[in-house]
């Protein structure tokens, strides 16, 4: 998406397809290590526990063997564009599934670092386009960055028994419960992204 807007509709198909294929890989490296890394949690919840690993259908060797081979080609693919792309490519899987996974369950402080990988594609396609990291590049991150909190606390709220069975405490209340300030805090992100469009 953020390569389309910064290209501003000179659009390269095939440069479109390998970015899209790139980004596919590495997020898909990022998921397969999450997974591998939280099996033991994942099979304590319903809507995780019929995945491949925590079911045996994937050994986790297979699992890290795809991941890297995903990260191998996803990452090489992004490089293509410049190296700047790559790191960020990079970077996006490295904090995903080795800081942010790892943190879901010492402190709600994790929506915040995942949030990080989660709006680094919006940097990702402006960079593999213009080369740097430009105004709007640092806008869309902005934009998409600020959107996760209300969406995440969201999800979090409707999944909150699920995840305190696997021990993740995501809400950011300071008892880790359901309350008034995950509503207030969501709001005043809301804001927060109004202001980020001027």
């Amino acid at each position: 998406m953020s390569y389309a807007i910064v290209c501003e509709g000179a659009v390269n198909w095939g440069s479109m397809l390998l970015l899209a294929v790139g980004g596919f890989l590495v997020t898909g490296a990022a998921n397969a290590l999450n997974q591998v890394l939280e099996r033991d949690y994942d099979r304590l919840m319903p809507r995780t526990a019929n995945r491949p690993v925590v079911t045996g259908r994937m050994s986790v060797s297979t699992a890290v063997l795809l991941a890297g081979l995903m990260a191998l080609f996803g990452i090489s693919m992004l490089s293509w564009f410049n190296p700047l792309t790559g790191f960020l490519g990079t970077l996006s899987l490295i904090s995903y599934a080795f800081i942010y996974t790892p943190m879901k369950r010492s402190t709600p402080l994790a929506v915040v670092v995942g949030a990080v990988p989660g709006a680094l594609p919006l940097i990702i396609g402006c960079v593999a386009y213009e080369g740097f990291i430009s105004p709007t590049a640092w806008m869309l991150f902005g934009l998409q960055f600020l959107w996760q909190f209300p969406h995440f606390w969201a999800v979090a709220w409707l999944a909150d028994e699920d995840y305190k069975k696997a021990g993740f405490y995501l809400l950011p209340s300071g008892n880790g419960e359901k309350d008034k300030t995950t509503g207030l805090l969501s709001f005043a992100f809301c804001l927060l992204l109004i202001g980020v469009q001027y």
